[in-house]
């Protein structure tokens, strides 16, 4: 699955030292709630890399299946980072503040996702749409004052059935 080239292998090195170092930078902060709250979402983490990367094709278009994912991989982190915020200022785990800090964070984590993929998607539009017509990002926006008349119901059709990926 990964590369055996030297800068991937850098790259896997790099994040291992860093989840160490935070890892001892966690146990320093003494807070054994704080401890298993994070390594929870670090797991998390894990399994929603995994739900993403092992996703069929009838997962990648259902809208539960990506809420389910973006949850586990970005938005469990900002929530319980959010949440571990208020129990380090000194409320309970279990706290209203503590509950409403983690659901503003979850929140806010899979708008992030939801806005990330927005992005990207409409990156993958515009390409397709310079590909088909033979242009730029904007091919068919002379003015380029609006970008949404550069993606007519045709292009969408032709870069569905070119892309196996959707």
């Amino acid at each position: 699955m990964y590369s055996s080239e030297p800068g991937n292998k850098v790259s896997l090195l790099a994040g291992d030292f860093l989840l160490a170092r935070s890892s001892v930078a966690l146990a320093q902060l003494t807070n054994v709630d704080v401890v298993e709250i994070i390594g929870t979402s670090l797991e998390n983490m894990c399994r929603g890399e995994i739900m993403q990367a092992w996703a069929k094709e009838e997962d990648k278009v259902d809208p539960d299946y990506y809420l389910r994912m973006v949850t586990m991989k970005t938005a469990s982190l900002v929530a319980d980072a959010c949440r571990c915020t208020a129990i380090l200022r000194g409320d309970g785990k279990d706290s209203p503040t503590a509950a409403a800090a983690w659901e503003f964070g979850h929140n806010l984590g899979v708008a992030y996702c939801y806005a990330a993929d927005a992005v990207a998607f409409e990156n993958l539009l515009f390409a397709a749409a310079g590909r088909l017509q033979g242009g730029g990002k904007n091919a068919n926006n002379k003015n380029n004052n609006n970008p949404e008349e550069a993606v007519s119901s045709e292009i969408l059709a032709a870069l569905a059935k070119q892309s196996p990926e959707f």
